[in-house]
Order: C-alpha cells, then structure tokens, then sequence
C-alpha cells in the first residue's frame, strides 16, 4: 500500500504547485495590464489634438478673384464656392432680367464648363427651376457669365455675380 499513498501525496504536491504557479502568473498580469494604463501623468490622460481641418468651402472675400484661379476647368471651383450668387437671366417676357440665386455647394459639375445648379428666386426661399450653366467667361470680381438651359428649355445668356456679405 506504500506506494498507492505516495503516489497520492506526490499528486496533491503536485496540483498545489501548479496551482500556486497559475495564481502567481495571474496576479502578475494583472498588475502588468494595470500598470500599463498609467502614463505617467496621473489619471488624467491628455488627448491627443486633432489637425485643424481644411475649409469646407472657398469663401468670396478680399480681392474677390478666388474664382479666376480655376480658368482651366471654372466648375471645379464653382462647387467649392461658399458665397451664393444672384444670377441675371434675360430673354423671358418681363422686360427686367429675371433674378435667380444659385447655391454653388449645391450645384454639380458635368464637365469643367457646365454645371447643373437649381434654381432659386431672389431671396433664397423657393426652387423655381433646375438649369444646367455653360461658362463661358470668368468676370473680374468672381463673376461668370454664359448660357444656361432652364428647364429643358432653349438656351438664354446670364451673368451671375457672388454675393459678398
């Protein structure tokens, strides 16, 4: 029986170092993933600070010329334009032009020279209509001037100008 017993001991010994190991290793990663958390400032971890992001948009302002950097391909720096624009477009019945608005974030390039925009009246309120713009010139001041097909309709001539707060 001598051996039966012995072989028991050795066992329990056995388990009680493996489990002893098991808590050390425990317990050591518990403090290593702990301790890992704290950075050296305190509790008081410190973000990191974001880049300053570029403007959304190109802003009309100052010499108002940020359009004529865009003479190749004006549409693309159309749609980046913050300022809204109030357009002339003569040819209808009314002896005055008639006065449309125009938000250039809103509009969408086909190529470098039309653009297709909807249509507001005067005071930004309501669509009238959707028109795609044909620039053909870039006026001084960020002003543009063309053909625009309103609606389906036949082409008439227009100038827009930025409106400058």
């Amino acid at each position: 029986m001598a051996p039966s017993v012995r072989y028991c001991k050795n066992t329990k010994i056995y388990l009680i170092i493996t489990i002893k190991a098991a808590l050390a290793i425990l317990i050591f990663l518990t403090f290593f993933i702990v301790g890992g958390c704290n950075s050296g400032n305190g509790n008081n971890p410190q973000p990191t600070p974001s880049p300053t992001p570029e403007p959304e948009c190109i802003p009309i302002e100052g010499d108002f010329e940020q359009l004529s950097e865009f003479t190749d391909c004006p549409t693309e720096g159309l749609v980046q334009i913050c300022n809204n624009y109030e357009c002339l477009v003569p040819g209808f019945d009314d002896p005055e032009p008639l006065r449309v608005g125009i938000v250039p974030l809103e509009c969408v390039a086909i190529d470098c020279f039309d653009v297709e925009c909807q249509l507001l009246n005067n005071i930004f309120s309501e669509v009238i209509g959707s028109g795609i713009l044909t620039i053909d010139e870039i006026l001084g001041n960020s002003n543009f001037a063309g053909t625009v097909v309103i609606d389906g309709g036949d082409d008439v001539d227009y100038e827009c100008s930025p409106l400058v707060p």
